[in-house]
């Protein structure tokens, strides 16, 4: 039999155990906060100290280096950073850029966030999914640091893209489970369509771009000569004897990998001096731009009709070296060459030649 005695102790013994479990009850973290993050006033605390260290980091580096504020291409002389720097779009933040191109970017993040928030709502509030919640937000935040580095600057959105697939293959499966429900053909067949759009929308994004002009097509389309199809056509200057080439700065890799010249410049920022001499050359009158051209040192001067760089410089200085070139003008000090294919090349002469309507 069992007497009261045997209750009273089996009762005592399970009043810890069942007290313990009301104490951990307690503190538990609301759905809201993730466990590992403790009760909200341990999250709060957290957080201040965060950002306390984060203001003691931002006062050194006020202090010891007041200049970094300005940027890492604060430095760049005016015209290399007007001219150049703003024209590299991946290095500018998302807002900056062409709306397609910034969709696209941006798409595939915001997609996985919306995931990832479904995720956190659809798991179960049992012990057993505890460490799978953890994951979930320590994966939202990784995300969301992610994204936002990629709204500052738009060549992190790879990274942000990489890191959205987990997040917005809920999303996928979410909307999928969804569409299958419906039963009459066209409105299942449209509601699956529809998931894999939201699901991927840099993807919609992307398709635009290649149904837009962009700037390369709207160059060729202003050029006054035969269009570079590309860099690449610079190659037909191997044909040359080796030598210094002033070349516009977006050409220099390929004339450098694919022929035996040097060259002044490239785009480069830690040679911001060489760019400047490079865009003075091009956009100077052309009298004021020997002057540039010839301290170089270069042996020949270089131009690929219809890229965006040439275009600009054409807006940029209408009267200036290139502009007048492409105008089919004679420059006495510059020597025409014939080369194959659209690319223009002069050789730079000491002693002036007579002016005239000339063209290479």
């Amino acid at each position: 039999m069992i007497g009261p005695e045997l209750l009273e102790r089996r009762a005592s013994a399970r009043a810890p155990a069942h007290a313990g479990a009301q104490r951990r009850h307690a503190h538990r973290s609301p759905p809201w906060v993730p466990a590992f993050a403790g009760t909200p006033a341990q999250l709060a605390l957290r957080l201040v100290l965060l950002a306390l260290a984060g203001a003691a980091a931002a006062a050194t580096l006020l202090l010891l280096a007041p200049g970094c504020l300005a940027g890492p291409f604060a430095t760049l002389p005016p015209l290399v950073y007007r001219w150049w720097y703003l024209s590299v779009l991946e290095g500018r933040p998302l807002w900056d850029q062409p709306l397609a191109l910034a969709a696209a970017a941006i798409g595939l993040p915001l997609a996985g966030l919306a995931g990832t928030a479904l995720a956190l709502r659809r798991l179960p509030s049992r012990g057993l999914t505890e460490a799978a919640r953890e994951r979930w937000w320590v994966y939202l935040l990784l995300l969301l640091a992610a994204t936002v580095i990629a709204l500052w600057v738009s060549r992190a959105a790879a990274t942000a893209n990489a890191l959205a697939v987990p997040g917005a293959a809920v999303l996928l499966a979410t909307l999928l489970t969804r569409a299958r429900r419906l039963t009459a053909p066209l409105p299942r067949a449209l509601a699956t369509l529809g998931a894999l759009l939201l699901a991927s929308p840099g993807q919609v994004a992307a398709a635009a771009l290649l149904l837009l002009p962009g700037p390369v097509e709207r160059a060729r389309a202003d050029s006054r000569r035969p269009s570079c199809a590309a860099a690449t056509d610079v190659r037909a200057l191997a044909a040359l004897p080796p030598g210094t080439v002033f070349a516009p700065l977006d050409v220099t890799p390929e004339l450098l990998v694919s022929t035996r010249h040097r060259a002044i410049a490239g785009g480069y920022h830690r040679g911001a001096r060489a760019m400047e001499r490079v865009l003075l050359g091009f956009t100077l009158p052309p009298d004021r731009a020997r002057v540039i051209v010839t301290a170089s040192g270069a042996d020949y001067l270089i131009a690929c009709p219809g890229l965006p760089e040439l275009a600009q410089y054409r807006a940029a200085a209408p009267d200036g070296l290139w502009a007048r070139l492409e105008r089919g003008e004679r420059v006495a000090w510059l020597m025409p060459l014939r080369v194959r294919g659209p690319v223009l090349a002069w050789r730079i002469a000491r002693d002036p030649l007579p002016a005239g309507p000339a063209r290479p």
